[in-house]
């Protein structure tokens, strides 16, 4: 393939096309040879010098397709192309058209592409509307403004500004009054009679003037033109290259495929907009945007998806955490109720047990009461009856009536039913009233009871009604461990203490059998009992009540006989007994 260039080698747009053209055709097998005529630097009699040169190098090389690239070249192609490839297609790109055909047997097609002089005016003055006069840049020998713009259409006067040199077009630019459009068809961009590299001559302009300049040459938006409508080369160049695909696979002497004509379109410097101040509301749908940083989501996608993800994870397993709490919560608290359900009943088969311990409590005071009433009314049913005697057994009656009032009321206290209520508890009073229930149980039973508080106790904080239940259940336990026990040691030893200064020890100490040596560490644990009709509840209902007040309960065989329940609680702060 011979690819053949108007201009010079690094000429912008030459290596643009020449770029996207062989990318294009990456995916076959292609020789690759390039020329320029470069003829816009060199005197007259350069096409016959570069018609020897192409001669020379071709011959005895064959080639199978043309590329021409811009008007010199196509020109060039078609008047030699019988001498120099005859009947060799030739694929033209860079130009808006290629004239009449002067061979009816050239075998010519290709892609016109062009730039729209008039629609890039009505877009510039579209993104500026407050423009009030547009300065068009020329060739030197240019009058007045070309006629492409002329037929715009637009109200706003054009004044042609003739680029003599670079130096003196940066001088007009720079003094140029504002609210005013450059638009550049000179040859400035085409590198045309320049010795500098056209890219920095524009972006030197381009700082240099104080209005937006928008131009003819697609590859030079990146350095200065904010836009220009037209067709960009790389399109133009993957356009020719499928072009060539079509022709090289053809059969020969097969009509070549039809010209096609691709559309201009605006073409847009991000950058450029955004320095004279252009509102991205303004830019025509279907622009093209140069340099146009991605937005948030799309430069961020991977970590916005991998955030929400995460979020949404945590959300999901912080709903799944509370779901679970509460019905973590829901469960405690139907477990407590059915503790509190289990203990109750348990204090009423315990207060069953102690029926006839009740009973003989309640029949000694009421036994007395009747007695100082009947002596009463003897004394009155006889003359002159002392008024101090029988004030005397008034007050006997009161004393005995109060007597039995407290047992029901210890009675009634540790049958009731409800939520716990925690208050500060002293020890050595809990330990009396429950002491007085089981009384009257061991002189039944021939059992005698010892205690042995320690004075000056802190108060514990909890339920007092359970912290009576967690000592009568322990004393109970131990009359029943000494059923079969000798009569002379038969004894239960109840002590308060303070082993530690934050807290206070309840021990019950009975002459049993003991605990065998293999339950003992699980005699707290539901189900294991030791007695014969025992359900095994009891102490684990104990375990539990001391647990909830933070406590810690526990069982040891005496060195004699029998065995030592102790329980500890934590003080509580700030009050003594």
């Amino acid at each position: 393939m011979l690819a053949l260039f108007s201009g010079d080698r690094l000429l912008p747009s030459n290596v643009q096309f020449d770029e996207s053209l062989r990318l294009a055709l990456d995916s076959i097998r292609v020789e690759n040879v390039s020329e320029f005529l470069d003829e816009a630097r060199f005197p007259s009699g350069h096409d016959t010098r570069m018609r020897e040169l192409a001669r020379a190098k071709l011959e005895g090389r064959p080639v199978d397709v043309v590329v021409a690239f811009g008007p010199p070249s196509v020109h060039f192609c078609v008047e030699n192309q019988s001498e120099l490839f005859p009947g060799v297609p030739i694929v033209f790109a860079g130009v808006e058209s290629v004239g009449a055909r002067p061979d009816p047997s050239a075998r010519i097609t290709g892609v016109l592409s062009g730039f729209d002089a008039a629609a890039t005016l009505r877009l510039a003055l579209k993104l500026h509307p407050r423009t009030r006069q547009v300065y068009v840049v020329t060739d030197p020998l240019a009058a007045g403004a070309p006629e492409p713009l002329g037929a715009a259409g637009v109200r706003v006067p054009l004044h042609g500004l003739a680029a003599s040199s670079p130096q003196q077009l940066g001088h007009a630019l720079a003094s140029i009054p504002e609210n005013s459009l450059v638009i550049d068809l000179s040859s400035i961009g085409r590198g045309a009679g320049s010795t500098t590299s056209p890219r920095a001559e524009l972006k030197r302009l381009s700082e240099a003037s104080r209005s937006p300049i928008y131009g003819a040459f697609d590859p030079l938006v990146d350095y200065g033109y904010v836009g220009t409508v037209s067709v960009p080369l790389d399109e133009v160049g993957r356009a020719a290259a499928a072009m060539v695909r079509q022709v090289v696979s053809l059969e020969p002497g097969a009509p070549l495929p039809a010209v096609k004509v691709l559309e201009a379109s605006p073409l847009l410097d991000w950058r450029q907009l955004k320095r004279w101040g252009v509102r991205s509301s303004r830019v025509p749908a279907g622009s093209v945007l140069r340099y146009k940083p991605p937005s948030f989501w799309r430069q961020h996608l991977l970590l916005v998806i991998t955030t929400g993800a995460l979020i949404l994870l945590q959300s999901g397993l912080i709903i799944a955490l509370v779901l679970q709490d509460r019905r973590r919560r829901r469960a405690e608290h139907e477990g407590r109720q059915r503790r509190e359900e289990l203990a109750h009943m348990t204090r009423i088969a315990t207060m069953g047990e102690l029926t006839a311990s009740l009973a003989h409590e309640i029949n000694q005071p009421l036994a007395a009461i009747l007695s100082n009433a009947q002596a009463a009314l003897r004394l009155l049913a006889r003359d002159g009856a002392s008024s101090e005697e029988i004030r005397e057994i008034l007050s006997d009656i009161a004393a005995d009536d109060q007597r039995a009032g407290e047992v029901i009321r210890r009675m009634r206290s540790l049958l009731r039913k409800g939520e716990a209520s925690p208050v500060a508890v002293d020890v050595n009073e809990l330990v009396d009233d429950v002491a007085s229930l089981v009384r009257g149980e061991m002189i039944l039973q021939n059992i005698s009871l010892a205690l042995e508080l320690a004075p000056d106790l802190p108060y514990v904080y909890g339920d007092r009604v359970q912290l009576q239940q967690v000592l009568l259940n322990l004393i109970v336990n131990a009359l029943d461990a000494m059923k079969d026990a000798p009569g002379e040691s038969r004894s239960v030893v109840i002590r308060t203490s303070a082993p530690a200064s934050r807290s206070v020890e309840i021990s019950v100490k009975d002459a049993g059998a003991g605990v065998p040596a293999d339950r003992i560490g699980q005699i707290f644990e539901p189900f294991v009992t030791t007695k014969s009709q025992g359900l095994g509840l009891g102490l684990s209902i104990c375990r539990s009540i001391i647990q909830a007040h933070g406590g810690r309960i526990g069982c040891t065989n005496n060195a004699d006989r029998g065995c030592t329940f102790r329980f500890t609680l934590p003080a509580h702060e700030g009050a003594k007994a």
